[in-house]
């Protein structure tokens, strides 16, 4: 019954556009959805067609629902199992850091005995890089702090930060839209008190007027082409769920000319980029190569879970494109956009003076 509705659900087959950011799906249900997939007629060869796919694993933001590929790959991460680290003699780990990161200086605070640091670094720069954040955690009474992450994945991110690094808080409240991140963050806080894990919209918070200290957002889908109506929505409600003089971090790689006009749009309704910023697009793309090798392995494995792939050698590679892509592998088109300098992996600091 469970694989008629999904089929139903899918219609053609596409699961880029199919699921709804509530799917959580089992084993099954995605092997399913993935069969169905490769075998829909000209659905494979129709991706293969699009300009720059196969050979760098770029697909239009308008070719896919968001909501539908963070639904499959939510889904999936539990699915693939625990890794082994080919940089630390093949030790098993899971791979919760969905992102892409920064290399470590010196190798700090973790080294490459720690497979997901580059993912840690990023979080890590995040919130101790700027002073005026720094100093105002430290400021307030101790375990008062009220943070809160909007588009939190996983929630490996934010276990990291308030399990390891910022001690002195009262509560990381760790907000995603997809059922399936969540399901994982809820995981982590069996065992973290600080981290309180949250189903809901960037659009809609479901938080009281001027009541977090803090927001993060890290490496999230949003702001890819431009300042529209979604991300004003979403800045909108982190301005009224903040408190006066509170501090808003920003880490993403996105296009360069988009930086910008978010600057700008955020001064406008009363962010002042007055804490600072950090370019680090270098050291995201030396993370990238770094983490080549690693993120082949997980590939890999994904790709021999599912049983399509083992057997479909023309899903498999289309599958692998857009994967990597996702991950920005070196060689595929969101990498090349860090390299050329179309994106821009920035940390930015805002403090709202109302």
């Amino acid at each position: 019954m469970v694989a008629v509705i999904l089929a139903i659900r899918l219609g053609s087959g596409d699961i880029l556009n199919g699921l709804s950011h509530e799917s959580s799906l089992g084993m099954f249900e995605l092997q399913t959805a993935f069969t169905m997939w490769c075998l829909a007629p000209g659905a494979i060869s129709a991706l293969e067609k699009k300009e720059g796919l196969v050979e760098n694993g770029h697909l239009p933001e308008n070719d896919y629902d968001k909501g539908s590929l963070y639904a499959l790959l939510y889904s999936v991460y539990p699915k693939v199992g625990l890794v082994p680290n080919p940089l630390n003699h093949g030790q098993l780990y899971e791979f919760t850091f969905n992102t892409w990161g920064l290399s470590n200086i010196d190798d700090y605070p973790h080294g490459p005995e720690e497979p997901q640091r580059h993912g840690k670094s990023a979080y890590y720069n995040l919130v101790t890089s700027f002073d005026r954040v720094k100093n105002y955690i430290n400021e307030q009474p101790s375990n008062s702090v009220q943070i809160l992450e909007v588009g939190c994945g996983t929630g490996a991110g934010a276990n990291y930060l308030s399990g390891e690094v910022l001690n002195g808080i009262k509560t990381y409240n760790a907000l995603d839209m997809q059922a399936g991140a969540i399901k994982k963050c809820r995981t982590f806080a069996e065992n973290n008190t600080r981290l309180n894990c949250v189903h809901g919209n960037g659009k809609n918070l479901p938080f009281e007027d001027g009541s977090i200290d803090i927001v993060v957002i890290s490496e999230t889908h949003i702001a890819e082409t431009k300042i529209g109506n979604e991300e004003k929505q979403i800045f909108a409600e982190i301005k009224r769920v903040m408190k006066s003089r509170g501090f808003f971090v920003w880490g993403n790689a996105i296009p360069t000319e988009v930086w910008g006009p978010a600057k700008s749009y955020l001064g406008t309704i009363g962010f002042d980029n007055n804490c600072g910023e950090f370019n680090h697009t270098v050291r995201a793309i030396q993370a990238r190569d770094e983490d080549k090798e690693r993120v082949n392995v997980w590939v890999e494995q994904f790709l021999n879970t599912f049983m399509i792939f083992k057997y479909h050698t023309q899903c498999r590679h289309v599958s692998e494109r857009l994967i990597k892509n996702f991950f920005r592998h070196p060689g595929t088109n969101l990498y090349n956009g860090m390299v050329t300098g179309q994106d821009s992996y920035m940390h930015l600091c805002f403090e709202l003076m109302k």
